[in-house]
């Protein structure tokens, strides 16, 4: 048998001293390029070649360490004589550090007392060499091409799964290299319908799609996934690029349908980045009658396009008979929403569409509070220039300047203090209560002094948005003056 022979059959090429973990085990190594890739012919007539067999066994010897299997696979490979009398504790030591054995595998996934399985698999690793015998399925989450590649060629199963139940061509959806690894993986007859053993969802379909892979999308659809699969259209929908959906869609996915959650195919589109989205699914004939249907948790298509900041497709929806201030059971808008996530332009569209800017949630909490809660300097202009109530009190009894200084401390950073006093600015200027007291018995005033920060209670204390406007009277700013000159380091 010839070296190039041998070279041909030898499912390992790797150099000495690499490891399955190293970052060297891809391309660079493994280049297609022929010339990069290890040539066993180059030892098959020199001194290598020539040595005994029992030599050659106990060099193996050494190098028989599942911490370690490239160092072996590549001395089996070396010469033709090392392959033929080396190729079957090759083969076996590819598949022991493959993955662990299935008997384990029932073990931590089934016989785990209510334990954490990751908690397991951390005390695992300290206590066995698990975690030196689960290299397919690392290689693949790592992207390492060749080594899964290698691993296949010694007849390691293309569908077993790791010590936590995922399946390999699942994880190879969520590595750098998705669709390469995938490929390979289904080349070797990889399942794509098979879903991880301890979650149904979790198939390789649905896991592509939620992580927008649309050329994985189209590949596993080639190889025969099933579209229908629990939660794939949904998430095709809510990530993945127009000719993606246009795929599902003419492969029969149901445009009305509903999930277990009660949302309805606007509610994903809705979270779409791509504006273009919204307006294919009402082109696709998504019955008007339905937009503002609420799912089971009680929200809106509108308050999920909202929640993400996607300024054009709340405009769609408004544009097309979104209501802003249907609520959730306990009270919050879309309004609130857009005030908690700190979307001013939003907040605005809302507002001028009718959005009720006194709406009232579970914690007796408006727009304003969400807005003073978040420290949106930006948000209270746009709820304050609407005509928000700043007196108006939580169940709590603060008020947006309670709610505005609860973070502050001794502490605070300049940068956060200049916003604060912004914000303070603000309040004080439409006509906030200063006097109001909370469940504690504090006013704003007192939050202020305790915390040391004299230059927020000097514009509270003088109820003028201007206290601290020009240059102070002494001292080198407002801070030194105001503490050593009007407070004298005093609180309350």
């Amino acid at each position: 048998m010839s070296g190039s022979g041998v070279e041909n059959t030898l499912p390992f090429r790797v150099k000495s001293g690499e490891s399955f973990e190293d970052e060297q085990v891809s391309d660079d190594i493994y280049s297609d390029d022929e010339h990069s890739i290890y040539d066993a012919s180059a030892n098959a007539n020199g001194q290598l070649a020539r040595l005994p067999e029992d030599l050659i066994r106990k060099i193996a010897f050494f190098l028989e360490d599942y911490r370690s299997p490239a160092d072996f696979c590549h001395y089996a490979a070396l010469t033709p004589n090392n392959w033929t009398i080396l190729k079957d504790e090759c083969h076996k030591l590819a598949l022991k550090v493959a993955e662990p054995t299935q008997e384990e595998f029932r073990k931590f996934l089934t016989e785990t007392g209510g334990a954490s399985r990751y908690d397991l698999w951390e005390e695992l690793q300290e206590s066995t060499d698990i975690g030196d015998r689960s290299k397919f399925t690392e290689a693949i989450t790592n992207g390492w091409i060749h080594a899964v590649r290698s691993f296949l060629q010694h007849g390691v199963n293309v569908d077993t799964f790791s010590i936590f139940g995922n399946r390999p061509l699942t994880l190879a959806a969520a590595c750098a290299r998705a669709v390469e690894m995938s490929k390979l993986l289904l080349d070797h007859g990889a399942d794509p319908h098979k879903a991880d053993v301890l979650s149904n969802i979790f198939t390789p379909l649905y896991t592509a799609a939620t992580m927008a892979q649309d050329e994985l999308v189209h590949l596993l659809l080639d190889h025969g996934a099933n579209l229908k699969e629990k939660g794939v259209v949904q998430a095709i929908w809510q990530v993945c690029k127009m000719d993606t959906i246009q795929r599902a869609m003419n492969m029969g996915a149901d445009i009305n349908e509903i999930d277990e959650a009660g949302n309805n195919m606007l509610h994903f589109a809705a979270r779409n980045e791509d504006p273009e989205v919204l307006r294919l699914i009402f082109d696709l004939g998504f019955p008007l009658a339905n937009i503002n249907k609420q799912n089971k948790g009680g929200k809106t298509p509108l308050m999920k396009a909202v929640k993400i900041g996607n300024t054009e497709n709340v405009l769609a929806l408004l544009a097309r008979g979104a209501l802003p201030d249907i609520a959730l059971a306990n009270g919050t808008t879309a309004l609130h929403v857009a005030c908690s996530w700190d979307h001013a332009e939003i907040a605005s569209l809302l507002v001028n569409a009718g959005g009720n800017i006194e709406a009232v949630d579970g914690a007796l909490m408006r727009p304003i509070h969400h807005a003073a809660h978040i420290s949106s300097i930006k948000m209270l202009r746009v709820v304050v220039e609407n005509g928000a109530d700043p007196s108006t009190t939580t169940r709590r009894k603060d008020t947006a300047l309670h709610m505005l200084l609860s973070g502050l401390t001794e502490m605070s950073g300049k940068e956060y203090v200049a916003k604060i006093i912004e914000g303070v600015k603000i309040l004080v200027a439409a006509n906030a209560n200063l006097t109001a007291q909370n469940d504690e018995g504090e006013t704003p005033l007192d939050i202020a002094m305790q915390c040391g920060q004299y230059e927020i209670a000097h514009v509270l204390k003088t109820n003028d948005p201007q206290a601290l406007d020009g240059k102070p009277p002494a001292g080198r700013n407002w801070r030194e003056y105001l503490r050593g000159y009007v407070y004298n380091g005093q609180a309350a």
